[in-house]
């Protein structure tokens, strides 16, 4: 058993949590299910969680992260620490807004580039690079959303550790 398992274990046992309970808990904080497979893979076969999942977790079971995974013994963060930071949270919002306008203007530049070039090729082989263009836009399309699937899922992570303060 993995560090991480056995402290997951002991820390849903003292609170009397069945690995569904631990999973319902988790659900609770992330929005999506999380099956008591999961748990039981965590406690018995060393499997560990993404990130996302991992700081859930902790919040769930009320220690941290460095905690579960075995790089302190410390149960808790320092709470001060934490909210300090969420009662003071930089203004980032005209950050973001420039990071959008100057990634839209690029990304305008290079299209505007691709489509010239695209016109430009022998039939033949503007299909084949089409086809690869659109394969990409697809991708692309699919890491937007799981970016903002997991911006939300952190979002709620903070809202709840801002309750909770």
């Amino acid at each position: 058993m993995s560090i991480f398992g056995a402290r997951v274990k002991t820390l849903r046992l003292d609170r009397g949590w069945s690995m569904k309970q631990l999973g319902e808990e988790i659900s609770k904080l992330s929005g999506s299910p999380l099956p008591q497979t999961t748990v039981s893979n965590w406690e018995n076969k060393g499997s560990e969680p993404p990130y996302n999942i991992l700081v859930l977790t902790a919040t769930a079971l009320e220690v941290s992260t460095d905690y579960l995974l075995g790089k302190t013994d410390e149960l808790q963060f320092e709470q001060h620490i934490l909210k300090d930071a969420i009662l003071t949270p930089p203004d980032c919002t005209e950050d973001i807004a420039n990071i959008n306008n100057n990634s839209t203007a690029s990304l305008q530049n290079l299209i505007q580039e691709l489509k010239y070039e695209l016109n430009n090729l022998p039939i033949n082989k503007k299909e084949s690079i089409e086809n690869d263009l659109n394969e990409y836009l697809e991708f692309l399309g699919y890491k937007q959303e799981k970016l903002l699937v997991d911006f939300k899922t952190f979002s709620k992570y903070i809202k709840y550790q801002i309750k909770n303060l």
